[in-house]
């Protein structure tokens, strides 16, 4: 939808300077865009994998009894600790209300930004 709604644009404005910032402008957003969803990926790897090594602790790998605490299927607790599922805002605070660590501890020390 937004490509067709540049190209329109590009179409009234047949300045060929004015079609280049625009699409220049729309590949530097995409390109924003991405960098932002791999590091969102990036936190919630790191945050599945904060709350695999508590759940090993509390549960001893009993993915049964965590789920029925957590109150979900045993299913997505093993695609979630595989990475084969994506975790939702809900599920994260099932989750840390299932191993009893609040919900802000799981951040802790968690950096947002990408430093190298």
């Amino acid at each position: 939808m937004f490509l067709y709604v540049l190209q329109e644009s590009c179409q009234k404005y047949k300045n060929s300077t004015y079609k280049s910032i625009l699409i220049n402008k729309f590949e530097k957003w995409v390109c924003f865009l991405c960098l932002v969803q791999k590091r969102i990926e990036q936190i919630e790897v790191e945050l599945v994998s904060r709350i695999y090594k508590q759940f090993l602790e509390k549960f001893d790998g009993n993915k049964s009894a965590f789920a029925k605490v957590a109150q979900c299927s045993e299913t997505t607790v093993r695609r979630v600790f595989r990475n084969e599922q994506r975790m939702t805002v809900h599920l994260l605070l099932r989750f840390c209300f299932a191993l009893g660590i609040d919900f802000n501890e799981i951040f802790e020390s968690l950096s947002i930004l990408n430093e190298k």
